[in-house]
């Protein structure tokens, strides 16, 4: 686990793992945004305070930008630019960007009904071989 100054900002971040600085794999993951504090919409200074990243952008203690080429990291001034502006979002242009986050690395592929339904189509959980509500089969 590498030791990341906390918070995490928020979006889609990429993993690679390096074996004699040669990429051997690599994996993505989504650091979702807070959209609640408390029990109540999120604040607008909780969302800088929580969205914007460690200070200084410092995730170590050593920085690793001379790797750059090496790890083939883009780095474009509007998207910090851009990260900045995501980090002080509330309300309906913070649910917004949640979605777009989520979206952009998870689909719905089937859906099912853990009740009665009208919909004649619609299978129940625990008829679908996929749902963690259907029998397992060990």
């Amino acid at each position: 686990k590498p030791p990341l100054n906390l918070p995490l900002r928020p979006g889609v971040w990429t993993i690679k793992i390096l074996h004699h600085w040669v990429q051997v794999a690599e994996t993505k993951f989504l650091v979702t945004p807070l959209t609640f504090s408390n029990r109540q919409p999120i604040k607008q200074e909780e969302a800088m305070k929580y969205h914007s990243g460690p200070p200084k952008n410092a995730y170590m203690e050593q920085s690793f930008q001379g790797l750059n080429p090496v790890l083939n990291i883009p780095i474009s001034a509007a998207r910090v630019d851009q990260a900045k502006r995501n980090a002080g979002l509330v309300g309906a242009r913070l649910e917004a960007w949640v979605d777009s986050l989520v979206s952009s690395v998870w689909s719905a592929v089937d859906i099912c009904s853990t009740g009665p339904t009208a919909c004649p189509v619609m299978q129940s959980c625990a008829q679908t071989a996929w749902s963690s509500l259907s029998p397992d089969p060990k």
